[in-house]
């Protein structure tokens, strides 16, 4: 089902085209299933739109590799792939655990402290109420908030156009795998940074994003939806 409004939006994300915003959450929440077709045409009667933005947000998500042209057939949404998602989930790690660097030369930012605060509030609801796009978000918010700190939110964002693969493959992590021990690591994260105890943020980030805890997450998905997966 093709929804319409995306109901929530972290604080730091940077705003997209409401129209490439819309289909891309439909695609990363799985609305719209990996490997199937999707056309301009219907995408249009959908929003409501003319042709023109719906054909360059398919460009956009050509390029982060969402979706992808077959000759003669149309369009595709791209299967998940596992080396992709690998290679993505390394960079990713080298640049939280790079940051942290920094972090430890730095105080504590209270308002940053605030604003992870009220993450983990909205996280508990999100869990509460199994809203794991809100999760997902708040997820990305408490993470990218690490790089606010040390004014380095750039070089975060470096990486987003391609994180959007593994975003699906953490879509379905929410929903089958072990979500009380990443909300579990969310608080520890947070309530380190308020006391300052960088040691411990690495030794809690260094588990939560390390490749042998994506690798294992990503083989349970497989093993449950290998239709999924190219």
């Amino acid at each position: 089902m093709f929804e319409k409004d995306i109901p929530y939006l972290r604080s730091t994300r940077k705003r997209d085209d409401n129209v490439l915003s819309l289909i891309e959450y439909n695609i990363v929440k799985m609305n719209i299933k990996p490997g199937e077709m999707i056309s301009e045409t219907e995408i249009c009667k959908e929003i409501g739109c003319s042709r023109s933005p719906v054909r360059s947000a398919f460009l956009i998500l050509s390029y982060k590799n969402l979706l992808e042209i077959i000759p003669q057939r149309g369009t595709r949404v791209r299967f998940l792939e596992e080396d992709l998602i690998t290679s993505i989930c390394l960079l990713r790690r080298a640049l939280e655990m790079d940051n942290l660097q920094m972090l430890a030369h730095l105080k504590t930012d209270y308002d940053i402290a605030t604003r992870l605060r009220v993450c983990l509030e909205i996280q508990d609801d999100a869990a509460f109420r199994k809203d794991y796009w809100t999760l997902f978000e708040i997820d990305n918010e408490i993470h990218e908030l690490l790089f606010v700190a040390t004014g380095r939110l750039g070089s975060y964002r470096i990486i987003q156009d391609q994180m959007v693969n593994f975003n699906r493959l953490r879509m379905l992590i929410y929903k089958d795998r072990d979500l009380d021990r990443i909300i579990s690591e969310h608080k520890e994260l947070v309530a380190s940074y308020v006391t300052g105890d960088i040691e411990n943020i690495s030794n809690i980030l260094g588990h939560h994003v390390s490749i042998e805890l994506i690798t294992d997450d990503m083989s349970a998905i497989k093993e449950k939806y290998p239709e999924y997966f190219i």
